[in-house]
């Protein structure tokens, strides 16, 4: 009996060890559940996603994105309507223009089921600009080669510098010591960052009335699109946008910086 006994104590200690070893390892890589993904059509967002890719909390990173979605709501949404709804809305204020070949969004993602994500994400944003019959690159962050390099400098991936620079509010001076942080440890920050901003976010009367007035000045303009464009058809378009990626995708990845510089003047001057 005294045998049996201290088999099942042993067994007992076995089975503690495991749970406090699974407790580390999954509350270790939970954040690793979590997608990352930023769009950049000029207005910025971040989204956070669970694991049925409902987008959980999100932040505006720059002052045209919080503008923009002054009393939109994003939380409780998949990421795939999430995205169609910004996107529309970059296209609707004039942030992507609808009359000219010059647009480009940077799709940046992480974590979670990174490749799914990043297909669901992109597959949406494409079908997208096909539907409406709007020339637009999509470019991935993590083929643009000069974040390549600069990711290279600090032993990281673009993708992995892409979450630092988040995580820092792209403080320079931090870059290198966020660097030796894990995927999971900068999920976590930006997780916080977004809780941060929700807990504190009010629509501003200024924040409604610019984007009041920049899909007021170009509502025009994208209704006039949609009807010159409405009799051309969807399959005859494609071919043409089709031919527009690959004449201009590679150009954009190697020289990213100065043809999005490029494309913010042709869009300031409109």
């Amino acid at each position: 009996m005294k045998k049996v006994g201290n088999i099942i104590w042993i067994l007992l200690f076995i089975i503690a060890i495991a749970g406090i070893v699974c407790a580390i390892v999954f509350g270790t890589n939970a954040n690793l559940n979590k997608g990352y993904v930023q769009i950049d059509a000029n207005a910025k967002m971040e989204f956070l996603t669970n694991s049925k890719n409902e987008v959980k909390s999100f932040i505006p990173k720059n002052e045209v994105a919080k503008q923009l979605i002054a009393e939109e709501k994003f939380v409780g949404l998949n990421i795939c309507d999430a995205t169609e709804k910004f996107i529309d809305l970059c296209c609707v204020s004039g942030l992507i223009n609808v009359n000219e070949k010059q647009n480009v969004v940077l799709l940046g993602i992480n974590g979670g089921l990174a490749q799914k994500l990043n297909n669901d994400v992109y597959t949406t944003m494409n079908n997208y600009f096909i539907e409406n019959k709007i020339f637009c690159l999509i470019v991935e962050n993590d083929d643009i080669l000069e974040k390549q390099k600069e990711a290279k400098e600090y032993g990281i991936s673009a993708n992995k510098l892409m979450l630092v620079k988040s995580a820092i509010n792209d403080n320079e001076n931090l870059i290198k010591e966020y660097s030796k942080k894990s995927e999971s440890e900068l999920i976590e920050i930006i997780q916080n960052n977004q809780k941060d901003f929700l807990n504190s976010y009010k629509v501003s009367e200024s924040d409604l009335i610019n984007k009041t007035k920049l899909i007021d000045f170009n509502r025009v303009k994208f209704n006039n699109h949609k009807n010159l464009t409405e009799s051309v058809s969807i399959r005859d378009f494609k071919e043409e946008y089709d031919k527009f990626y690959k004449e201009n995708l590679t150009n954009f990845q190697k020289n990213f910086s100065q043809n999005k510089e490029l494309w913010l003047q042709i869009l300031t001057e409109l």
